[in-house]
């Protein structure tokens, strides 16, 4: 299970950086699609820790 939360947060880096490198052209849509990515991926960290799938034993 802990892989597969990396995998998911690996991926996550890879579609970001190029929105990141590009921020300063983003019309209002991007930003806003970026934004609710994020928040979508941070729930997935949220319900991942409170399931103790980060848990090391």
């Amino acid at each position: 299970m802990f892989a597969l939360v990396f995998l998911v947060f690996d991926v996550e880096v890879v579609l970001l950086l190029p929105w990141a490198l590009a921020y300063q052209q983003l019309p209002l849509f991007a930003l806003v699609a970026g934004v609710t990515f994020i928040f979508l991926v941070a729930d997935g960290l949220v319900y991942a820790w409170r399931k103790g799938a980060l848990e090391w034993r």
